[in-house]
């Protein structure tokens, strides 16, 4: 047991002094020897717990995002709104671990994790939909659209500070969502219930790993809605430039 707690201890001295130097650069120019100098302890030391500062960092995300996921788990709410309002008083009561990472130099990673496990919460607290393709075509579009158009939202209000209350921001997060979608669907000329559908064919079941859950590709989502109009915009960020540029000033047959 009192190893069990000096372990603990080592790790919490070595992981505060890397937080401190994380705030000040970025980890591509922090060094073990940094942080063992400041934590106050030799390098075989650190070894012991850790690869390196990479390993490091992803111990510390992983332990941060093991512990809100408990938060979440034992979160009840119904509804899209007073699920982002649980979510967002989540945040602000665990504020000193999140801005500890929430740093220019650590380029705001453990926030879009962070932001990722939110919204696997979410779906759970939407509530029940009758069982008919339009009503599910129509909760899942609108919680896709919702999950990735609010993350920036939500890292913004982290970045500032978390001044406003979080029930504001949530509200301002589902009139934004509906606002955006209704003005998409007017652009196209179709419903909302159209708009849905046409959602669903063509950005539904991406998958971030193999054999994941199929979900709507998020990057394709906020393209559609941008620009008011649907896109293979996923694809087009793998398409080789250089080879679409030289087929087309050697006019090359493809149908060939």
């Amino acid at each position: 047991m009192k190893t069990d707690a000096r372990v603990r201890y080592t790790c919490k001295v070595i992981q505060d002094a890397f937080l401190d130097i994380l705030k000040e650069k970025p980890i591509s120019r922090i060094t073990v020897k940094e942080v063992c100098d400041k934590a106050e302890i030799n390098r075989g030391t650190f070894y012991k717990h850790y690869q390196d500062c990479y390993d490091l960092l992803d111990k510390i995300e992983e332990e941060g995002l093991r512990e809100f996921e408990k938060m979440l788990a034992s979160i009840e709410a119904a509804g899209a709104q007073a699920a982002l309002t649980a979510i967002l008083n989540t945040l602000r009561d665990n504020s000193t671990l999140i801005q500890a990472l929430n740093t220019p130099a650590s380029g705001q990673r453990f926030i879009q994790r962070l932001s990722g496990r939110c919204f696997l919460y979410m779906e759970q607290w939407l509530g029940p939909v009758q069982k008919d393709d339009r009503s599910m075509v129509r909760r899942d579009a609108g919680f896709a659209f919702l999950a990735g158009g609010s993350s920036s939202v939500i890292q913004r209000w982290l970045r500032d500070g978390m001044r406003e209350p979080p029930e504001e921001i949530a509200a301002l997060i589902i009139d934004f969502c509906e606002g955006i979608a209704a003005k998409f669907a007017a652009a196209r000329g179709i419903t909302y219930d159209k708009l849905c559908e046409e959602l669903r064919d063509c950005y539904d079941g991406y998958h971030f790993t193999h054999n994941s859950i199929g979900m709507y590709n998020p990057f394709s989502l906020l393209n559609a809605f941008k620009r008011k109009e649907f896109g293979s915009y996923w694809f087009e960020t793998g398409t080789p430039t250089y080879l679409v540029k030289l087929l087309k000033k050697h006019h090359y047959d493809l149908e060939r």
